[in-house]
This record gives structure tokens, sequence and C-alpha cells, in this order.
């Protein structure tokens, strides 16, 4: 089983010249802040990264760094695949497959020694060429660790020869230097599958065509972390005989049916646990939330039909008149919703007053009385005229003062 530990930083362009730049300062800045916090960690996995490599060598050589075997496949299966199209190497194309399948295999069984598992890696120069029992350098006799070969096989198979350009080929890209030196950091077969699957997840939380505030955007990623720990390691599903589920899928990158695992279906009673504890801590007496302290928000009449459409049927017929009024000139009115201890709004403008209860106002038009349930007005207009009353004096407004202007719906 595994689990996802977010360390969440910002970071801001301006503090890099370069996209490498800025993966390398923000991977800095996890890792310091992990270590700071008593994190033990001894094993990490990342792509072959320049500046990463070179990074934790020189700050952290106490630290095992592994490369995904995933990123080194990727690369070399595209390498040779520019070079099997060539003419004279289109012998390879049979065995590119192969080829990739052999270093994922090499990885996985090397038991965590370097030396051995380049000498499997380089053992392929000979297997592709019919070659299954051989001498290494140091006169020790090798074999290929597959079963024998029938005598059909061998013949259905299309070997290389060793004297072919697409041999030639094939042994600079297996003993490529830089290959040989990324097999020392791939040796105890870490990959990054487990994080891959947590961002698939993370999707539905933080879509990336939708732009969040950080605030919004760091709930969001602890929300997914909450759902990914949850159904992590959940098991296959079964029938009801009690076989194991596989579902049929083609792939058009590799054009061969493949049959893959169906889990459980996943789970969400962390939402639950997670509404449950809000409602504990809000309804605890002796924590202290502030109030009156958020900002004035502006909203049109198209969204304040939209708040006042979950009134009570009674209380939305007395403020339908208000907002037939306000349909007409849609463009003259706006809506300020503020706490109630802020001074009253302007005229023309439609209030939404909070503190304990909702105060709602109108400022379009003459005075109206709604049986104390809402009540419109028009602030600084004494009914003669339509002038504003002094800034000074609306700030000079209290909370019970507002009170008595503004009745609770």
């Amino acid at each position: 089983m595994s689990c996802i530990l977010v360390v969440i930083t910002v970071q801001k362009v301006s503090e890099t010249t370069s996209s490498p730049a800025m993966e390398k300062l923000g991977f800095q800045r996890c890792l310091d802040r992990l270590l700071q916090a008593g994190v033990r960690v001894d094993v990490i996995t990342t792509d072959r990264s320049p500046s990463i490599r070179k990074f934790m060598r020189e700050q952290y050589p106490g630290i095992q760094h592994q490369f995904d075997p995933w990123h080194v496949v990727k690369g070399l299966k595209k390498k040779l695949t520019v070079a099997a199209n060539i003419k004279k190497n289109t012998d390879l194309q049979p065995w590119l497959k192969s080829i990739t399948n052999h270093l994922w295999w090499c990885c996985q069984t090397c038991g965590g020694d370097a030396t051995e598992l380049k000498r499997r890696w380089t053992s392929i120069l000979h297997h592709i060429c019919g070659i299954h029992r051989w001498e290494d350098d140091d006169g020790v006799e090798r074999t290929c660790y597959h079963q024998d070969l029938t005598e059909e096989q061998q013949k259905r198979k299309r070997w290389l020869q060793e004297d072919s350009a697409a041999f030639k080929t094939l042994s600079e890209h297996i003993l490529n230097k830089n290959l040989l030196k990324d097999l020392n950091q791939m040796t105890l077969f870490q990959h990054t599958g487990a994080l891959e699957v947590y961002h698939s997840s993370m999707l539905k939380y933080t879509q990336k065509r939708l732009h969040f505030f950080y605030s919004f955007m760091k709930a969001r990623t602890l929300l997914s972390v909450m759902d990914h720990n949850e159904n992590v390691g959940r098991e296959q599903a079964t029938t009801s005989e009690g076989n194991p589920r596989f579902n049929l899928v083609y792939p058009k990158q590799t054009k061969k049916w493949v049959a893959r695992k169906i889990y459980e279906p996943t789970t969400q009673t962390f939402r639950t646990d997670l509404v449950e504890r809000v409602l504990e801590r809000r309804m605890d007496p002796t924590v202290n939330f502030r109030t009156d302290t958020t900002k004035p928000r502006f909203f049109y009449p198209g969204s304040l039909l939209q708040l006042l459409g979950r009134l009570p049927l009674q209380t939305r017929s007395l403020v339908q008149p208000c907002i037939d009024t306000m349909a007409q000139k849609p463009s003259a009115y706006k809506c300020v919703m503020t706490p109630a201890s802020h001074a009253p709004p302007p005229s023309r403008s439609l209030c939404l007053l909070y503190s304990t209860g909702t105060r709602l106002a109108y400022g379009g038009g003459d005075p109206v009385h709604l049986d104390g349930v809402l009540s419109s007005q028009r602030h600084g207009d004494t009914g003669q005229g339509t002038a504003r009353r002094p800034q000074h004096k609306q700030r000079a407004d209290t909370q019970d003062q507002a009170s008595q202007k503004y009745c609770t719906v």
C-alpha cells in the first residue's frame, strides 16, 4: 500500500530564468521541507533531469537517487524506432518490443546489483544473434535465462547477423555510455506509476482548464490527497464465482489487445467524516470565529435572482416588486453583500447585509415597507430628491442603527 505525502510550495516565475531551473528550485524546497520536518528519506525516484541529478549528487550524497525505468525505456524506444526506419536497419523492427521488455526485466531481476544489471542488459547482443551460450571477457560461461528453444522456434525467429548494419546500430545503442551510466541508478526498480495514478485522480478536483486562487488550489489538492489515500490499495474485483475480473482494451499505440484488472469501486467516506468534523468544530463554544471582517462582494441582478430563489414563497413574493423594477434597468443597479457593521451602501444599490440574520434593503425606488419582513428604501432619499448622504455620516452608522434601517428576512 502506498500513500501520498503532500508538500505544497509556491514560487514566483521571476525567481528563476527557465522552466528547468524552476523545477530544480521547487524540488529543493520540497526536499528541504521534508527533512526539516523530521521525515526520513532513503530513496528518491525522478526522471533523468541533469539539474536534479547534479543537485542530489552534490547536496545529498547520502540519499539514493533512482531513475524511473519508464522514462529510460521511452527514450530508448524512441531512438531505436528512428534507427529502425532507416532502410539498412529494417531488420530491427520486429525486435523493438522485445528489447524494451528486456530492459524492464533486467531492472526487475538484478537484485540491486548494478554490475549484474549491466551484464544482463548487454546479454541481448548475444541472444538477438541466436547465441544462447557464450563466454564473457573473464572467461566465465554465460547462458540466457529463458528456456531452451526448440528447433522450430530457432527457425521461426528472425535472428540478426553479427556483421549486419542493423546489429552494429543496435550495439551502439545498447553499449551507449550514457545509458550504461544511467543503469547504475535503476537497480532498485523504483518507478513513479503510483504518483501518475494520483495525478490522474487529482484532475477531478483541480481541472487544468480552470483557474483557482491559491487557497482554493490548496484545499482542492488536500481533498484529492484524502480521496487517494482512502482508495489506494484496492483489491481486484471478482465475479460471483470468485474469479478475478479483467477488462480487454485495445490501445491505439501498441495495437494489441491487453487484459487490465478491474478493481473494487472507490469509496468517499472521508467526505462524511470531514463534514462531521467541521460541524463539531463549528458548534464548539470554546472556538472563536472572526465575524464582520468579510470584504464587500458585488453581485448583479441575475445573481440576486438565484439568491432570492431560495427564500420562502411568501417572502419571495414580497421581493418581486423590487426585482421587477431592477429588471427594467439592470445596468443602473448593483448588489452589495457586506457585514451589517459596515456603512450603508450608496443610493441606487441593493444591499444584502448579514450578521446574526440576513438583512435585505432595496435602494432603487420610493420607500416601501413590507410587513416588517423586507424594507425597501433609498439611502439619503427623503422622498423629495435623490441626494446621497455625506460619506462621513455613512461611516458613522453603527450596527444598531443599521439594524433599525434594515429588517431581518
